[in-house]
């Protein structure tokens, strides 16, 4: 594809990450906010822009995984010309794997697979958009990876039809963000370029033109070369609209008797007009002064605004509640489903009472644990990552762990320690009275296999926490 794309059936998806409280090794990129308050301007300027303001869509600093795939869902789904997607950020490397991460706030250098976005989620959405061409970019160390420029074996390519992809970096390199720089290095080169176009003369900002420039302006500052790599024609879909050529405003100059008609206006002339032009409209009121916090987050509107696309706080916290719900009913039922049928083999029944009690509660606990553990690993997971869950290792990460991670620790331990102290009450020699026809044994195994795993959850909660806050 070449030419200009059809503004009313493009989209782009602008996602940045700049803090990072649960990962001490990842330092904060204040920088990151202004890559994407002014990209939006670069992009949907009125005269040189290539996208309407109402689907230019800003994820700012999302707070988990599931928070960027869920804000991807809508735009990626509806651009049919040009889907734009960018990503500014730490960048992470799988130690062994070769993998590339994208991070966000809630991401633990640990549990990568859980904290982070996958860059074969982002690839995968990229790949099912109806868009005829796509263009991603990525600003963060490492962002080579989604090039495939190690050996396929070791890499899967981001071989999508109709796909061009540039990045800060190698796979192997760091990007940079200049400390008391507005923009990171890769990303202010960038938007430059999509402001004031090609350093080429009366060349259009084609996609490869843009590569070509941003090599150039990195090697101007000895950082790190991008890498790039474009399929079908899709690097010749043009990135800046020429604005239209200033008329140039002359002097009025008395007519001389016998003089000719006014000679038409010279090349530099026009672009001397060009430039006074860019610079009044930079300095236009409102223009560039804008504040950035009313940009932080920019949804399917006209104008800048706090338009969250993360769900809200209602549904959230009705979502958590219901995590908490069906985790106390796997507890509870797998446990005492597990006490039921020691009960029925090794138990005594009270007196004048069969086994029937016991065989009960092991059956009818045991489908309450498997309803709620399906509920869990398939909805309720998916809604927590934004995207299919791929295993129950991810699962219990996502709606257990993590959760829980946030607990005040003081709160975390009164819970584990009252957890305890059940299962100790629970191991002590004197029998328990039972209420119901089951088995003494039945109710004393109950205690331990329903508390004990909510206590050896909450102990390597606070536990590693601890240890995090020593690192």
């Amino acid at each position: 594809m070449s030419g200009l794309p059809h503004r009313a059936l493009s989209r782009a998806v602008l996602i940045g990450a700049r803090d990072f409280p649960r990962a001490d090794a990842l330092r904060p990129l204040p920088a990151v906010r202004n890559n994407l308050a002014d990209l939006v301007r670069a992009l949907c300027d009125p005269d040189t822009g290539i996208l309407d303001r109402a689907h230019c869509t800003v994820i700012d600093d999302p707070e988990s995984p599931g928070a960027v795939m869920r804000g991807l869902r809508r735009p990626v789904g509806e651009a049919q010309d040009l889907l734009v997607v960018y990503y500014s950020g730490h960048g992470i490397r799988h130690e062994s794997r070769h993998e590339l991460y994208l991070a966000v706030r809630e991401t633990e250098q640990d549990v990568l697979k859980s904290s982070a976005v996958p860059f074969e989620w982002l690839k995968d959405a990229i790949e099912d958009s109806p868009a005829r061409t796509k263009l991603l970019i990525l600003d963060c160390c490492y962002s080579g990876l989604a090039l495939g420029a190690m050996s396929a074996t070791e890499v899967r390519d981001i071989g999508v039809a109709g796909t061009s992809v540039i990045t800060s970096s190698s796979g192997t390199q760091l990007s940079y963000s200049p400390p008391g720089e507005t923009h990171t290095a890769f990303s202010g080169a960038l938007i430059t370029l999509l402001r004031e176009g090609s350093d080429l003369p009366d060349t259009p900002l084609t996609v490869v033109q843009l590569y070509r420039s941003l090599v150039a302006a990195m090697n101007r500052r000895e950082l790190p070369r991008p890498r790039f790599k474009s399929t079908d024609t899709s690097s010749d879909l043009v990135l800046r609209r020429e604005p239209p050529s200033p008329a140039v405003v002359r002097e009025p100059v008395p007519e001389q008797p016998g003089s000719s008609q006014e000679p038409p206006a010279t090349r530099e002339e026009l672009g001397s007009a060009r430039s006074r032009q860019r610079a009044e409209r930079a300095i236009e009121p409102g223009a560039e002064s804008q504040p950035l916090a009313a940009a932080s987050r920019v949804g399917p509107a006209e104008s800048f605004g706090d338009v969250s696309l993360e769900p809200s706080t209602a549904v959230w916290l009705a979502s958590s509640v219901w995590v908490a719900i069906l985790w106390m009913l796997f507890f509870w039922g797998a446990g005492s489903s597990i006490a039921g049928w020691v009960g029925l083999f090794w138990g005594t029944p009270p007196a004048g009472a069969g086994h029937g009690a016991d065989v009960a509660v092991a059956v009818t606990l045991g489908v309450v644990a498997v309803i709620a553990g399906v509920m869990i690993r398939w909805p309720m997971a998916r809604f927590r990552l934004g995207r299919p869950c791929p295993s129950i290792r991810v699962a219990v990460v996502a709606t257990l762990l993590t959760p829980l991670s946030r607990w005040p620790r003081p709160l975390s331990s009164a819970v584990a320690a009252f957890s305890l102290w059940v299962i100790f009450q629970a191991l002590d020699t004197s029998p328990v009275g039972s209420l119901t026809k089951v088995s003494a044994l039945t109710n004393d195994v109950s205690r331990v296999t329903v508390f004990a795993p909510c206590a050896a959850v909450l102990v390597l909660t606070v536990v590693r926490r601890w240890s995090g806050d020593r690192r």
